[in-house]
């Protein structure tokens, strides 16, 4: 599924700016479900809450949405082109952003984004070991040997490091063309719906003391989800 974000700068040259647009889509869409998560696992009170409500469930997802971040955030740093087969493939990643550029025309736009992308990196160091040696491929000899030679942590704060640091390299590239100065505000409007799910989640402990407290009705909910109840 890509994801595109249009109305972009129209100073953009033509052969960079579709590329650009999904690129700048990658990183929106991993800052969204981001904030998602941030919601549902940043703060103790709405922890305690999926923790009464379903917490396997809530530590499977916690578990999964890290891994899915550790893969995008890895790809995203990649080389901008791969050997499969004795065939050179490129990849969709930042690097192929600048490998895009005319090395003359754009030079002054390549000095500046370097150095992002090698901060880009340098900020994705652990999670680019997670994904080689436990996420994408799992090493045999690190799988032996988790407890005496454990894999660097992927904190929240690392995460959220890398995620800025992708802003700001794609975010110096649109400024560049657009003669601007770089702002760097993130106001991306995420759906409510880790918000609603926890209303949900609340609204269903509250039942739950209702209901052993006698004032509701054995299986009330089931007669009111088959519209036995209205």
């Amino acid at each position: 599924m890509s994801h595109r974000v249009t109305g972009v700068s129209d100073k953009i040259p033509n052969h960079l700016k579709e590329f650009f647009e999904l690129l700048l889509g990658e990183t929106y869409w991993l800052r969204e479900q981001w904030q998602m998560y941030e919601t549902l696992y940043g703060k103790e009170e709405h922890w305690n809450v999926i923790n009464k409500s379903a917490p396997m469930f809530f530590y499977m997802v916690d578990y999964l949405f890290i891994d899915h971040f550790i893969l995008a955030l890895s790809r995203l740093g990649d080389p901008a082109q791969q050997k499969i087969k004795k065939q050179v493939v490129d990849n969709f990643t930042f690097d192929q952003l600048l490998l895009r550029l005319d090395q003359t025309a754009d030079i002054a736009l390549i000095h500046k984004l370097k150095p992002l992308l090698a901060d880009y990196r340098s900020k994705c160091s652990a999670i680019k070991d997670q994904r080689n040696k436990r996420v994408a491929h799992t090493d045999l000899k690190t799988k032996m040997e988790a407890d005496k030679h454990p894999l660097p942590d992927v904190s929240r704060q690392i995460i959220e490091d890398a995620i800025i640091a992708a802003e700001d390299y794609l975010n110096t590239f649109e400024c560049y063309f657009d003669g601007t100065e770089c702002d760097s505000s993130r106001n991306i409007l995420t759906p409510d719906d880790a918000h609603t799910l926890l209303d949900r989640l609340h609204k269903a402990i509250a039942y739950d003391k209702l209901h052993d407290e006698g004032k509701i009705e054995v299986a009330y909910a089931d007669k009111l989800a088959c519209g036995q109840i209205k």
